[in-house]
């Protein structure tokens, strides 16, 4: 670890001594888990096959588990597995967000509207930062998050967790999965891309390849 990330460390790991774990997944099964991806759509989607493996292990011992997850509306709309999707504007890794600098990242994580919503619920009994980054650790700390699981050595915030993986490059949808084992989930899914279509998008694609099929001959495409 260089300096520099030593010097972010050490205050998370500080503050991660005044936010100890206060759930324990070994020996109760979590009712609500937040699930925190706040980047790229094609981050996201290799991050799908984690809300199925969340949901095999864990629906029969709480069938009234909440998963949520925040960011990603687009992509995670109609997907069985996710409970709950939460936007937020979160300044890091987010393409869409112009200032994300470390001191818009303080001020997002002290004074934004979106956090105080999301620590008025009174906290979760898990939460999984899956990218693995310091700023993610001290957002599931400042939402009450009673049980964290993180990513070592990519990002940081790993100090400020109760659990992670050690980050291996090129691992993607596969590290997501990792990080449902140390939650106890075994029956794992492919680590692929999952989407979920309406009744309206699925006859909509069907139509389209029917066209693409006729291209070449004489039938008309409505």
């Amino acid at each position: 670890m260089g300096w520099k990330s030593l010097l972010i460390e050490t205050p998370v790991w500080l503050m991660g001594r005044f936010c100890p774990p206060r759930f324990d997944p070994d020996r109760d099964t979590p009712r609500e888990i937040l699930v925190l991806r706040p980047n790229d759509f094609g981050e996201l989607l290799t991050t799908t096959p984690l809300f199925e493996a969340l949901r095999k292990t864990i629906s029969d011992d709480a069938p009234d588990c909440r998963r949520r997850q925040l960011g990603g509306v687009p992509i995670l709309e109609n997907n069985p597995f996710v409970d709950e999707i939460v936007e937020i504007d979160a300044p890091w890794n987010n393409k869409l967000v112009e200032d994300r600098s470390h001191g818009n990242v303080l001020r997002f994580l002290w004074k934004s509207p979106q956090v105080a919503a999301l620590r008025a619920r009174g906290g979760f009994d898990v939460g999984i930062d899956v990218l693995g980054s310091y700023m993610g650790a001290l957002l599931m700390m400042r939402t009450g998050v009673r049980y964290r699981v993180g990513v070592r050595g990519y990002r940081g915030g790993w100090s400020g967790c109760q659990a992670f993986i050690e980050f291996a490059a090129r691992q993607c949808g596969r590290a997501a999965l990792a990080q449902g084992e140390l939650l106890g989930a075994t029956a794992l899914p492919e680590a692929r891309p999952q989407l979920f279509l309406t009744g309206d998008e699925r006859a909509t694609a069907t139509q389209n390849l029917d066209c693409g099929q006729r291209a070449g001959g004489t039938a008309p495409c409505g």
